[in-house]
């Protein structure tokens, strides 16, 4: 498992904000800015799918509650 595997959904969301607010405040160089989008698209996909089986799991579980009732 990467170090990346191992980030959570705050870790991943937190690094996120970071990067826009540097690209947004302008202060980053442009080749620099084009790695932190990159990394930003990597952590927006990582975290996409943390909250796509999040979902899973709930549907799961109100599945499950529904057929217990």
């Amino acid at each position: 498992m990467t170090e990346e595997n191992k980030l959570t959904y705050e870790q991943i969301k937190s690094e996120l904000e970071q990067i826009v607010a540097g690209i947004e405040q302008g202060n980053v160089p442009l080749e620099q800015s084009i790695k932190q989008y990159a990394r930003g698209m990597k952590l927006y996909e990582m975290g996409r799918e943390i909250l796509s089986q999040a979902e899973q799991e709930i549907e799961t579980i109100s599945k499950s509650v529904k057929t217990n009732q």
